[in-house]
């Protein structure tokens, strides 16, 4: 931006908060720095809010390591849901629906927290049930029909996916165990300790990991009945077996969740956070967004850690916006208790308890 006054003013799009248009002029909200006004815009005033708006979605769908290639559609509409009711564009991905909804905040909903998707005649509006809410989106127009194919065509590559994942880590696995499986998969974001019946099995899965982890990670599971202890199977380049690869492992301990990496080139240490619940039911609900967001996002642990102005660095644009975008992130940043390093099994077990209990 230029002023007549003084030096060009440089505004990253992810330290914008909000956009409010007025009759003549534009006003911005930034986090820290207060308030813009662009006045003098006169008919280029609808131009200019469209341009900061897609600007804000660009660096959004970047944020979520998302590339432009996989982005299958993007819609004007009206959303209404108990928290916010007003216009804004829905960008649709193979495995993620992104609601933006002007000044009223931004949803990131992965596919597979959609419930139920409905066409209402009475109102023509598209009803979302989802984990995170009912969004009821109107205002498509003829743009209706394309924003269900993409929305259902988008699901359904989302379920396949899970689907090929469980059949290139297990080969030879009896259909029905499959499916149940992917359905597990594909709510919770991670498996039960308890769901697996072949001690056997888990012992050669739990051999594949690296030595200097697998100490740990057996001494976390003995710590927890097995309905709290939980794992994870990804994609991995470094092992060659007809297995599952396991990938992260945690745990719920006196109220707080566990975390522990078992990828290769993870470092070695275990993390912590206080899970903010004030029911059974969000602390399940909150267990399972870290499952599904964390291991997502590649196990992004400087997003947890760094400080305010590391985060606000030109460098960790991503990261900061990140925080905006995805209130899991935001609530596990907030709620982290510490990190313990490998060191020697017994006392990093007293100091995981000692941390854990603070929750």
């Amino acid at each position: 931006m230029l002023s007549d006054y003084g030096n060009p003013l440089f505004i990253p799009y992810y330290r914008l908060d909000w956009l409010s248009k007025d009759d003549y002029s534009l006003t911005l909200g930034l986090e820290k720095e207060g308030k813009v006004e662009l006045s003098r815009l006169g008919a280029k005033r609808e131009e200019a809010a469209r341009l900061i708006e897609e600007g804000f979605q660009r660096a959004s769908w970047r944020a979520l390591f998302l590339g432009d290639k996989d982005l299958k559609g993007i819609f004007e509409l009206k959303i209404q849901n108990k928290d916010f009711s007003e216009n804004g564009t829905a960008a649709i991905f193979p495995s993620i629906l992104i609601l933006f909804a002007g000044t009223g905040g931004i949803r990131v909903l992965p596919m597979r927290y959609l419930r139920k998707i409905a066409w209402n005649e009475q109102t023509y509006s598209i009803t979302l049930e989802t984990s995170q809410g009912t969004f009821s989106l109107s205002q498509l127009g003829m743009q209706t029909d394309k924003f269900l194919r993409a929305l259902k065509s988008s699901l359904e590559e989302s379920r396949t996916l899970f689907t090929q994942t469980l059949t290139e880590y297990l080969p030879g696995i009896e259909p029905f165990l499959g499916q149940k499986l992917n359905a597990i998969l594909w709510e919770r974001g991670a498996l039960k300790k308890s769901q697996v019946d072949d001690e056997r099995l888990w012992e050669k899965m739990v051999s594949l990991i690296q030595e200097e982890k697998k100490e740990y990670i057996e001494s976390l599971f003995k710590m927890v009945s097995p309905e709290k202890a939980y794992f994870g199977i990804t994609p991995s380049p470094f092992w060659e077996s007809e297995l599952p690869y396991l990938s992260w492992f945690s745990a719920v301990l006196y109220g707080s969740l566990v975390f522990e990496v078992s990828s290769k080139e993870e470092g070695f240490a275990t993390y912590l956070f206080r899970v903010p619940a004030t029911s059974l039911n969000e602390a399940e609900e909150w267990v399972k967004e870290v499952h599904i967001w964390w291991p997502l996002l590649g196990f992004h642990r400087e997003i947890i850690f760094f400080s305010e102005e590391e985060l606000e660095s030109e460098a960790n644009r991503s990261l900061y916006l990140l925080l905006k975008l995805l209130p899991v992130v935001h609530q596990m940043r907030e709620n982290f208790l510490g990190k313990v390093v490998h060191s020697e099994p017994e006392k990093w077990e007293k100091e995981i308890r000692r941390l854990a209990s603070k929750a």
